[in-house]
C-alpha cells in the first residue's frame, strides 16, 4: 500500500492511500452487452431469472453465462446498472426488478410501470455485497394479463471500493 502524508502551514494534514494498477486490475467489472441472448418470457406474478448473454467485459472472470449468475470474488461496494425492454408489456403494469443473492430476494431495484407497450427500463443500484456472493436479477410481472417477453437484459456491475 502507498500513502501520501500532507503538510499544510496549519501543519499535518493526514494520510491518504493510493490506488495502485493492482488495486485496479483486481476490482470486479462485468459487462454483459448481448441482443441476440437475452430474451426471456416471463408469466404474471412469477419471478422469471432475467438472462444475459455474452460479456463485453468480465475483469476477474466472475459471471457464469449459463446460469446468469456473478460469483462475487471481492467483498465491498457496487454499483448495479441494470437496462430491460419489452415490446409486448402491459401499460401501467407494475413489474418488479429485484437482484437476488445465493438464490434469496437481496434488494428491489425498483418497479417498472410502462408508460407505452413497447418499452425500456434503466434502474441503478446501490448495494454492499460479500465474497462469494451469487448475484441475479428477477423481474416479477404484476397487473399484466398476461405472459410479458423481455427481449434484451443487460447488467452492468462495478466494485466502487
Amino acid at each position: 500500500m502507498t500513502w501520501i502524508g500532507t503538510f499544510h502551514a496549519q501543519g499535518f494534514r493526514g494520510w491518504k492511500k493510493t490506488l495502485t494498477v493492482e488495486d485496479v486490475a483486481n476490482s470486479t467489472f462485468v459487462d454483459t452487452y448481448d441482443q441476440d441472448n437475452s430474451s426471456v418470457s416471463a408469466a404474471e406474478n412469477v419471478a422469471t431469472k432475467l438472462v444475459f448473454g455474452a460479456t463485453r467485459a468480465d475483469d476477474l472472470s466472475e459471471y457464469n453465462r449459463s446460469r446468469a449468475e456473478i460469483t462475487l470474488k471481492n467483498s465491498g461496494l457496487y454499483l448495479i446498472r441494470l437496462y430491460v425492454t419489452s415490446t409486448n408489456i402491459t401499460v401501467g403494469s407494475d413489474n418488479i426488478l429485484a437482484c437476488y443473492v445465493n438464490g434469496s430476494e437481496y434488494q428491489r431495484f425498483g418497479n417498472w410501470n410502462p408508460a407505452t407497450s413497447s418499452s425500456t427500463c434503466v434502474l441503478y443500484l446501490l448495494q454492499k455485497f460479500k465474497a462469494g456472493d451469487k448475484v441475479t436479477f428477477y423481474i416479477t410481472p404484476k397487473g399484466t394479463k398476461k405472459t410479458v417477453s423481455i427481449n434484451t437484459a443487460y447488467v452492468t456491475m462495478s466494485q466502487l471500493r
